[in-house]
């Protein structure tokens, strides 16, 4: 893919290895010849699929297909496998996916308009970049961990007791 291509399928995983993989500058030319060989392989499994919509049994069903699919060998999977990886990777750190591109609840401490703007359109499903079939489930939790806690009415507290009983709560309480 060059040029407009790419730009044509931003947020696919085509886009994101092309645009992490193919252009490396930082790895030896080996690497990068065993990269941009790697390339269309994975393009022929995920290519299509945008980044919001990529989970792990993707990910996982790609690198068992090549694996299994008797055309590779074991160093060859491994290199897709370290390609596609490191695309992830960086598009991780860059922000352009969540960590877990498969969560599908958040916990905040308090309303979605406080969040900042980078996150609050990804809970909104409103970044292209991160568009999702099903929306996040949002729960607003903040617990109460020090007594300026308490003044916040958004915070809680969860006590979990094998009996219930007002000494037990008073120990819990005590306990740091």
């Amino acid at each position: 893919m060059k040029g407009e291509d790419v730009l044509a399928d931003r947020g696919t995983v085509s886009w994101l290895v092309c645009r992490y993989v193919a252009g490396r500058t930082d790895i030896t030319p080996k690497a990068q010849e065993q990269y941009a060989w790697a390339i269309p392989h994975i393009e022929a499994g995920l290519g299509a699929i945008r980044l919001a919509m990529l989970d792990r049994e993707d990910v996982v069903g790609l690198i068992e297909g090549l694996a299994h699919g008797g055309k590779l060998s074991k160093r060859s999977v491994q290199i897709c496998r370290t390609a596609l990886r490191t695309a992830l990777t960086e598009a991780i750190d860059e922000g352009l996916i969540p960590r877990s591109p498969a969560a599908l609840a958040a916990a905040i401490p308090g309303s979605v308009d406080d969040l900042p703007h980078h996150y609050r359109v990804i809970i909104n499903n409103t970044d292209v970049a991160h568009l999702r079939e099903h929306p996040i489930a949002v729960v607003i939790a903040q617990a109460v961990s020090s007594p300026a806690d308490f003044s916040d009415g958004r915070t809680w507290t969860w006590l979990k007791l094998t009996k219930p009983a007002v000494e037990g709560a008073r120990q819990a309480f005590l306990d740091p």
